[in-house]
C-alpha cells in the first residue's frame, strides 16, 4: 500500500489529532506511539490511495469494519486515521 503524506502532524493544535501521542485510538488498540515514525507522527492524504487489494484485503475489512462502527466514527476521523492505525 501507499499512502502520501497530509500538510497536518503531531505538532499542529487544530489538526493532526492521530499523530498526538496521547490520542485515545492508541490506548484502545494497544498501540504504542513512536513519534520517530512518520506513520504515528504525520497524517496522510486520504483523497489518494494505492492499495493492492489482493494482498491487503484483510486490514481493508478491518479499516472498513473500524470506521463503520458509531464508537470508532466518534474517537476517529474517518479513513484518514483508520487507516495509520
Amino acid at each position: 500500500a501507499m499512502f502520501w503524506p497530509d500538510f497536518w502532524a503531531q505538532d499542529c493544535l487544530r489538526w493532526g489529532q492521530t499523530s498526538w501521542p496521547n490520542h485515545i485510538a492508541y490506548h484502545l488498540l494497544q498501540l504504542e506511539h513512536n513519534s520517530s515514525d512518520q506513520q504515528f507522527s504525520q497524517e496522510h492524504e486520504a483523497g489518494h490511495l494505492l492499495i493492492d487489494k489482493e494482498r491487503h484485503w484483510r486490514p481493508l475489512c478491518l479499516a472498513n469494519y473500524l470506521s463503520s462502527r458509531d464508537f470508532f466514527t466518534r474517537v476517529l476521523h474517518g479513513y484518514k486515521d483508520v487507516f495509520r492505525l
